[in-house]
């Protein structure tokens, strides 16, 4: 979910969360892309202008990280 601390309500709901807890969050130089690491073992790109998952890698994929 996006929180808006200022107004102290949800600002959106996101789909296609993790599965467990979140352990880092990074964002691009561009603003536009968050990304999300989790103790289910993936991470995740969102696009923040969409505010949905655009790509997901797991343990169990074997694409290089440097594809995000």
């Amino acid at each position: 979910m996006i929180y808006d601390f200022e107004a102290d309500k949800i600002v959106q709901n996101l789909p296609n969360l993790h599965s467990d807890s979140v352990s880092c969050l990074a964002i691009s130089n561009t603003e536009m892309q968050l990304i999300s690491g989790s103790h289910d073992g993936s991470i995740k790109v969102w696009d923040l202008r969409k505010f949905s998952s655009t790509k997901e890698l797991s343990q169990d994929d074997k694409k290089p990280l440097h594809d995000i």
